[in-house]
């Protein structure tokens, strides 16, 4: 008997269905899509324990009749394609008859549907992919699918299921996805029956951008169009004051198909050329209609990746879009303003966060680049006060065990005002002080997090902030790390929060900056997941990056260099950042000789 076996359908099935269904965020992604498929205006999703025990999407589209119902599960049953070259023409976001079989193929499903038509509805029952009951019930026009215990026959595939809150994230970030895409919709998403989000149905992709993001990105956006025979593009960027520390902040659709595009995010970011700092990006809200016969959808079951034929001609577009619209507008960075608000006799504040009627201004970082570089290369404006970083005084040293100790390194110059050199024990250092600052800043931030409260030091008048649904919740995920590190963080209602108060040890640091960028580090790198010890080094490494710490491109005093060599040697691991980058290159007397062909 040979060795190679058909496969029992039953297992076929939950096969196609790993491919399609990897956690309950795709659940809604297929069933929304099969909503907006069916003209629904109004779709409405309610998942209970992050989707684990229930997802449930309604809708107000067409419906279907008995029939269609009973073969929208079974696989490769669509209405969407009827031969091959149909598959290169899709204009729905399903076709290939996959999402709703598979969905049913790993949970306990109930499908009510009816259409407008018709006097009653239809409810059929499945359980792991068999069909248990077909009934006629009374119903709304319209679908609703359930699909309860998700994974309940595939435990392998349910324990590697993220916490709860975590994959409630990512069905927020869909329908959010989903919402930006189609304006005209209404989306309701409720959080264990209790309303958690909702994008009201507008007339504009402007307003849909203003209702999910705060006043400083609606503010900020500059109209995008370019067109050719077979290439639009539309929608808008920010101007380049507004950035993050990620590309959280972009959104790509073709054919109102939302997509991921590394090549499409890497021309955006060159049509800005150099009008944004090194490490920051723009949000984007950008459409791209190209001829269906140059696009093909069929790369991936999730249909997130598409191919574009000739996809260079719509980088070279998109690139000078950009560049268009922001010169175009006049859009440049503007002056940083540092003060605080004056108020007014009744108490109340004059203008938006961050202003003020006669505000002082402080030159730009980028200024320091055009002044000559001091003779000296330890000197630096500044030079008479005395040395001091964050985190170096000799008291608060960390207090563990080290693992490695290098006694006197002797400073011997700087390099590019970026690089260390100094010489110890027959061996001559080259030391990153950015990386090796960071290295010191987590040690302590983890000291803090581990065994004590780090003292905070309020602010006069607080500082607000919008987040979007996506940012609240990581915001709630991460709060009481945050409260012990120092922060004051107050929930004001309507996704707006205060900071009253900043740890001692970020004096000088804009606290709302700071907090914006560790919330959209974490959104990308999905944290949420992981356990509290590993949230911990996160946080830990996130502000140890955005505080104000020693950054390349700056000239240091000798004593100040001197001083951040002999505190990193006292952590406990010198020769790393957080980010695993190195903070030391050692060379050998043994290496230079061989170096200079003396051995």
């Amino acid at each position: 008997m040979g060795k190679i076996k058909i496969l029992p359908e039953m297992l076929i099935n939950k096969i196609a269905a790993g491919e399609v269904i990897e956690k309950p965020a795709s659940v809604v992604k297929e069933l929304v899509e099969n909503s907006l498929d069916a003209n629904a205006n109004t779709i409405s999703v309610t998942v209970k324990h992050g989707g684990k025990q229930l997802i449930r999407v309604t809708d107000n589209g067409e419906g279907m009749g008995p029939e269609d119902a009973i073969s929208s599960l079974q696989r490769h049953a669509t209405s969407k394609i009827e031969n091959l070259e149909d598959i290169f023409r899709i204009q729905s976001f399903g076709f290939r008859g996959e999402a709703l079989p598979s969905i049913a193929a790993v949970s306990r499903l109930t499908l009510l549907t009816r259409p407008s038509e018709a006097e009653s509805g239809t409810e059929i029952h499945v359980t792991g992919g068999e069909i248990e009951s077909v009934r006629e019930a009374g119903t709304g026009s319209g679908t609703t699918i359930e699909a309860a215990d998700l994974f309940f026959n595939i435990p392998a595939r349910k324990k590697f299921l993220r916490s709860e809150r975590s994959e409630f994230v990512a069905v927020l970030d869909t329908l959010t996805v989903f919402a930006l895409g189609n304006p005209a919709v209404d989306f309701r998403l409720y959080k264990d029956n209790k309303l958690a989000a909702e994008f009201p149905s507008c007339v504009s992709l402007r307003e849909r951008i203003a209702h999910i993001h705060d006043e400083d990105v609606s503010g900020a956006l500059i109209p995008l169009q370019a067109n050719t025979p077979e290439i639009k593009i539309s929608g808008f960027i920010t101007a380049p004051e507004v950035n993050r520390v990620n590309r959280t902040g972009q959104y790509f659709f073709i054919n109102c198909r939302p997509i991921k595009s590394p090549a499409l995010s890497f021309s955006l970011l060159h049509g800005y050329e150099e009008m944004l700092p090194r490490g920051r990006y723009p949000l984007a809200f950008l459409f791209f209609n190209i001829a269906l016969s140059r696009v093909d959808v069929n790369v991936h079951p999730n249909k997130k990746e598409v191919r574009i034929e000739n996809e260079r001609e719509v980088q070279t577009l998109l690139i000078e879009a950009v560049q268009q619209a922001l010169h175009t507008k006049n859009k440049f960075p503007t002056v940083q303003v540092r003060g605080t608000r004056r108020q007014a006799e009744n108490g109340s504040s004059w203008g938006r966060e961050g202003s003020a009627p006669y505000p002082e201004y402080t030159a730009s970082p980028a200024l320091g680049l055009i002044r000559e570089a001091p003779a000296d290369s330890f000197s630096f404006e500044g030079a008479n006060q005395a040395p001091g970083f964050p985190f170096l005084g000799s008291d608060q040293a960390p207090k563990e065990e080290k693992t490695f100790e290098m006694k006197n390194p002797k400073i011997l110059g700087q390099f590019q005002a970026t690089y260390l050199v100094a010489e110890c024990e027959g061996k001559l250092l080259v030391i990153d002080q950015h990386a090796a600052h960071e290295r010191i800043m987590y040690e302590k931030v983890m000291d803090v997090l581990m065994n004590s409260h780090s003292p905070s030091q309020r602010h006069l008048i607080p500082i607000t902030f919008a987040l979007d649904y996506r940012e609240q919740e990581v915001m709630e995920e991460y709060l009481p790390l945050l409260e012990k590190m120092g922060f004051g963080i107050n929930n004001l209602g309507r996704n707006t929060f205060s900071v009253d108060a900043a740890p001692s040890f970020l004096e000088g640091v804009e606290p709302k900056q700071l907090l914006l960028d560790f919330i959209h580090d974490a959104m990308e790198r999905q944290n949420s997941g992981k356990a509290f010890d590993e949230k911990m080094k996160s946080v830990a490494a996130n502000i140890a990056c955005k505080s104000k710490s020693v950054k390349g491109s700056a000239y240091l005093l000798k004593e100040k260099a001197q001083h951040l060599v002999a505190a990193l040697f006292q952590t406990k691991q010198p020769f790393t950042c957080p980010h695993g980058r190195p903070t030391c290159i050692t060379l050998t007397h043994n290496d230079l000789e061989k170096q200079f062909g003396r051995k």
